[in-house]
């Protein structure tokens, strides 16, 4: 499930029969603030049932300002009004974006291409490391972050390639991460283990080839 920013949910499903195919739940959600202790609830409004031209199964979906990218045998862009186009003709997927571009993998040939709107076409970047298909990627204030189980780096596009930096770890237990998100002035990490949070300003700390000292650490956060 993703929900974009009108507040709509996107949840896909599979319908039984002969011909199983992959479905999309679009829907509106209400918030209602219920008492004083911020506790909400919502009522989904102005639901639609999409269908997918072409695919079975869901490889990949992805959220960003107003839209949905999903990703079976194709990738297809899915608009707030329930419209559904393709915009890429294989599977694409890793998703993540830095200012109005955004960028996305093609696991096929590892190719890294990038769009300048909102993923109606693609531009080829070239070819990138395969094992950056097997991160995660987020953005924090306009910075590329990039994860693969305990491990942090730190990614910058430019037009003559991409400077990847590993960010250090330390005090994150070392395991597998779930999510990474900023909140006021701290990141907070969200592992199998448990949430840390570190200051913004300390986050960018990065592994040296050989540690003479310890470095800043992450600390578990209080809940």
């Amino acid at each position: 499930m993703k929900i974009n920013n009108q507040s709509q949910i996107l949840i896909p499903y599979y319908t039984k029969g002969i011909s199983s195919k992959l479905k999309f739940l679009i829907s509106t959600v209400k918030y209602y603030q219920l008492n004083s202790d911020n506790y909400v609830d919502y009522t989904p409004i102005n639901s639609k049932i999409i269908t997918l031209p072409e695919g079975n199964y869901l490889n990949y979906l992805f959220s960003h300002k107003d839209y949905f990218i999903a990703s079976s045998d194709k990738t297809y862009k899915i608009k707030s009004d329930g419209s559904v186009s393709e915009i890429f003709s294989d599977l694409m997927f890793n998703f993540f974006y830095k200012g109005d571009t955004l960028y996305g993998i093609s696991p096929s040939d590892a190719v890294l291409y990038q769009s300048l709107n909102d993923g109606d076409s693609w531009t080829s970047l070239g070819k990138i490391n395969p094992d950056f298909s097997l991160l995660n990627f987020y953005t924090l204030d306009n910075e590329i972050i990039g994860t693969y189980k305990a491990q942090l780096f730190h990614f910058s596009i430019s037009t003559t390639g991409i400077t990847v930096k590993e960010i250090d770890n330390d005090g994150l237990a070392y395991n597998t991460i779930t999510s990474v998100s900023k909140y006021t002035d701290k990141v907070y990490v969200s592992t199998l283990t448990g949430v840390y949070y570190i200051s913004y300003k300390n986050f960018f700390t990065y592994k040296p080839e050989v540690k003479s000292k310890k470095s800043i650490a992450f600390t578990s956060a209080p809940w």
